[in-house]
């Protein structure tokens, strides 16, 4: 059984939070100093409603403009709990990281408030190890399955087979006949 892996395993506590009235050149100063590479762009309430990388903050002309001038520029703030599953993540986003490359990353909360930023480097790291483990023909929320199990029919012997190729099946190594799945 795989074990879970959790939103803050992987999340980055590398980043700035910002007001919308917070001028552009203020807030890539921070990040700079910081070496944070993600902005957050929060609400009076320090509700997230926006999150721009260092990358797009530094393509912003006009550094004394306020942000909410530039809000338009970046992505909505999609928003996690740090204790949900890596999986659900992928499997929730996966088609919206896709579409919208715009989007480097998402907000993570934990008791309503920012707690960090989950890269979208990450998402699609996981979504490649599940890909790895599960196969390209895995459909979202299938269970995890291991490789199909082809038996002699003599059955004496079985084993694991990752691809099945009908040019070339998998043969019984003390008999030579060719293994059946078995189900």
């Amino acid at each position: 059984m795989q074990s879970l892996i959790l939103v803050k395993q992987r999340m980055t506590t590398e980043f700035e939070t910002a007001s919308p009235d917070e001028r552009v050149g203020d807030a890539r100063n921070r990040l700079s100093q910081s070496s944070s590479a993600f902005c957050v762009i929060v609400t009076e309430l320090g509700e997230p409603i926006r999150i721009a990388t260092a990358e797009q903050l530094q393509g912003l002309t006009d550094p004394l403009a306020p942000l909410s001038n530039a809000l338009q520029e970046f992505p909505t703030a999609i928003v996690v709990e740090e204790e949900q599953d890596i999986d659900g993540i992928v499997e929730n986003l996966s088609a919206r990281l896709l579409a919208e490359r715009e989007i480097r990353g998402v907000v993570v909360l934990s008791a309503g408030a920012v707690s960090g930023v989950l890269p979208r480097k990450q998402i699609a790291e996981h979504a490649r190890l599940r890909i790895r483990t599960r196969g390209a023909a895995g459909l979202p929320g299938d269970p995890l399955s291991p490789a199909p199990t082809y038996v002699c029919p003599r059955l004496d012997h079985e084993e694991d087979v990752e691809s099945y190729d009908p040019a070339q099946p998998p043969r019984c190594p003390i008999h030579g006949l060719i293994l059946i799945r078995k189900t």
